[in-house]
């Protein structure tokens, strides 16, 4: 690179070019760290920390359409050590997570945010024909609104055999961003519920 430095037109171009270069490496790097989570047969409990990236929409504006065009680039990073614990936050926080649904005999799976205290919650799937689901809850909405009756926000989360779906949460709330995503089996999410009411 020093030589090319001092070399006068094509070597400034050649230091771009090595430097663009170094710069999509650095990226490419940075997204290989965020995988898509794969269900397997047997899987009852999945947390998605470890495959999950977020941002943040200071001013609350963006829309799931702003969010799912922005997949794939770097304004998702992956979550500082796999957990979504960020605070005192102003601005709305959007997460995303790819899943791929390997179990034939499970289609339908419990999202799970496990912090009560969260204002506005809004979970968006979009599925391989780009057709969108949105479901919503959180302590601003009414309670009738979660999948079910539960002190956690959860939202029914179904994937056919082998379907791949981006899932985009967003998050909105006074109190402290704590956003621990998990998917339960309904098996699995019944005895979360059942054994937290003797706890």
């Amino acid at each position: 690179i020093s030589r090319l430095w001092n070399q006068p037109r094509a070597g400034w171009r050649a230091c771009l070019l090595v430097v663009l270069a170094m710069t999509m490496l650095w990226v490419n790097a940075a997204h290989a760290n965020i995988q898509a989570i794969v269900l397997k047969p047997a899987e009852e409990v999945v947390p998605l920390g470890p495959a999950t990236g977020y941002l943040i929409d200071a001013d609350s504006s963006a829309t799931a359409d702003d969010l799912f065009r922005r997949i794939g680039s770097d304004n998702f990073q992956p979550l500082p050590r796999g957990n979504a614990t960020f605070g005192f936050v102003d601005g709305a926080y959007w997460f995303h997570i790819r899943l791929i649904n390997e179990d034939p005999l499970v289609h339908r799976r419990v999202l799970v945010l496990g912090y009560v205290l969260l204002d506005e919650i809004d979970v968006y799937l979009r599925r391989a024909d780009g057709s969108i689901t949105h479901t919503a809850s959180g302590d601003f909405r009414p309670f009738s609104e979660r999948a079910f009756s539960y002190r956690e926000p959860n939202f029914n989360i179904d994937l056919e055999d082998f379907e791949q779906a981006d899932l985009l949460v967003r998050v909105r709330s006074k109190s402290s961003m704590q956003v621990p995503l998990t998917l339960y089996s309904q098996k699995a999410f019944f005895e979360r519920a059942r054994d937290s009411q003797f706890s």
